[in-house]
């Protein structure tokens, strides 16, 4: 049943319930009760200017709900609309959230009665599956875009149920459905397999690492965008299972370079760009060796370059601090002792790399000379 043959309707405020399967909302809140999901969804600022734009000039008829029935008698089942679905629930009932109450008793102050929608235009269909074509276009490739994790869960429940059995012929279908390419779905399916083993490990009891705070799409990228990566965790993308043999330990680890935070709330690997990094640093023997000793990334990515790269590099960098030592020089005030024995250290190995590159290049021109 497509969207275009079916009617539009209008359905009490009352009778619509929100999705239990919303790929947005959390597994925790799956069973929850409407005060508990808006309370979840008012975490999200822009739900209350859902409510003012609502409540001053009521519910724009142009954006119809989704539904389908619900096994409850006379009740219906929200499938695309739960955000509005949410700010018309608090409208009616501004009580019925415990959080934010300061703020909408402010926006109820300047909503006009008469506004205040009790019955919504909806669509109702027969079943999920008649609606999910719609919601994949829409939230997954198009212009009201879910994040990476829920993208990742909605098509992985549509791959679950695809009778197909060639695995890249299920991306290509999926792909083509949401308007994307099949490599893109394959890394969200995948990506939201290896979620599912982190989430069963409990994440690796990693303190304060759930649903709500992870960052879906650098699990992804650092699985399975980087070549090094990939193989550090075995995954094999041109397997049917391409986790059939994945290294659970090395997972393990790479969940905790990413997103354990130390006591100034800093990860291993830092920002998302810095995984470019750490592919190098997975790929060589010496840096990754290091990296896991303690080596912070920087370090740890230096030893994957050349002797002369690391010199090089490691000069310019001392170089840079130097300069900036010098310019903060002039608001210094206390003055630690042991700066001092620094300085007379930095000046010896100064001398002795001097001495020694001098040398070198000597010795290279005098080549170079008699060559000629």
């Amino acid at each position: 049943m497509s969207l275009q043959n079916n009617k539009l309707t209008y359905l009490p405020i009352h009778q619509l319930g929100f999705d239990p399967q919303n790929p947005r909302l959390p597994l925790k809140y799956r069973q929850k009760k409407d005060k508990e999901v808006i309370e979840w969804m008012l975490q999200d600022a822009s739900l209350l200017d859902l409510v003012i734009s609502i409540g001053q000039n009521g519910y724009f008829p142009g954006e119809p709900m989704l539904c389908i029935p619900s096994p409850t008698r006379n009740h219906y089942i929200v499938i695309e609309g739960n955000r509005r679905l949410a700010a018309c629930k608090i409208l009616i009932e501004p009580l019925i959230a415990t959080v934010k109450q300061n703020a909408i008793r402010d926006i109820m102050k300047d909503v006009i009665i008469e506004k205040i929608p009790h019955e919504i235009p909806v669509f109702i269909f027969e079943a999920r599956e008649d609606i999910l074509d719609y919601l994949g276009y829409r939230h997954v490739t198009g212009v009201k875009s879910w994040g990476a994790l829920a993208k990742a869960r909605y098509l992985f429940g549509l791959y679950q149920n695809l009778n197909i059995r060639d695995e890249n012929e299920k991306y290509r279908y999926l792909a083509r459905k949401i308007g994307s390419k099949s490599d893109y779905v394959q890394r969200l399916i995948i990506g939201y397999k290896l979620y599912i083993i982190l989430e069963n490990e409990h994440y690796f009891q990693i303190k304060n690492l759930d649903e709500e705070s992870i960052e879906f799409s650098n699990l992804v990228d650092a699985t399975l965008r980087y070549t090094n990566l990939r193989q550090f965790l075995n995954i094999d993308t041109h397997l049917d299972d391409a986790l059939e043999n994945l290294n659970k330990r090395h997972f393990n680890e790479l969940v905790h370079w990413l997103f354990e935070k130390n006591s100034e709330n800093f990860t291993r690997v830092g920002e998302s760009r810095n995984i470019v990094m750490l592919n190098k640093i997975v790929g060589n023997e010496i840096a990754l060796k290091s990296f896991k000793n303690g080596a912070s990334l920087r370090d740890a990515y230096l030893l994957t370059s050349t002797s002369s790269d690391i010199l090089r590099n490691s000069i310019k960098d001392s170089l840079q601090y130097l300069q900036k030592a010098n310019e903060v020089l002039p608001l210094v005030e206390d003055v630690e002792p042991n700066l001092i024995d620094d300085l007379k250290s930095i000046n010896r190995y100064v001398k002795v790399l001097h001495d020694v590159l001098q040398t070198q290049l000597t010795q290279s021109f005098h080549s170079h000379i008699e060559i000629t």
